[in-house]
């Protein structure tokens, strides 16, 4: 496959285009839901995140809810390496978050 330094950076573009796309979908969804979203993490049935809300660096977290909050996607988070929570915080406050992979948990609810 010959690809040019162009094809790499239109490809970049468009997956950064599907990412703020894939956001809107969620608020969508999660408004279409009407309702908090709980995940079962102990089944390892829930989104993945890598979160900053915990200690000095970053951490592997679980999803365990995640709701609409004034236009904000929020979400409790449990750190499973850890064992610790947080609640309440703004999705869009953490790092990498990929919000492709969440809205196919979302679906699931509809």
């Amino acid at each position: 496959m010959e690809m040019t330094k162009e094809d790499l950076q239109r490809f970049i573009e468009r997956s950064r285009e599907a990412q703020k796309i894939a956001k809107a979908y969620c608020i969508v969804v999660l408004q279409e839901i009407g309702h908090p979203v709980e995940f079962d993490w102990e089944s390892s049935d829930a989104p993945s995140i890598d979160s900053t809300h915990f200690d000095d660096d970053v951490t592997d977290c679980y999803i365990e809810k995640v709701w609409l909050d004034k236009g904000l996607i929020k979400v409790n988070l449990y750190a499973y390496y850890i064992g610790d929570r947080r609640e309440d915080i703004d999705l869009a406050d953490e790092c990498n978050v990929d919000y492709v992979d969440l809205l196919s948990y979302l679906i699931d609810e509809l």
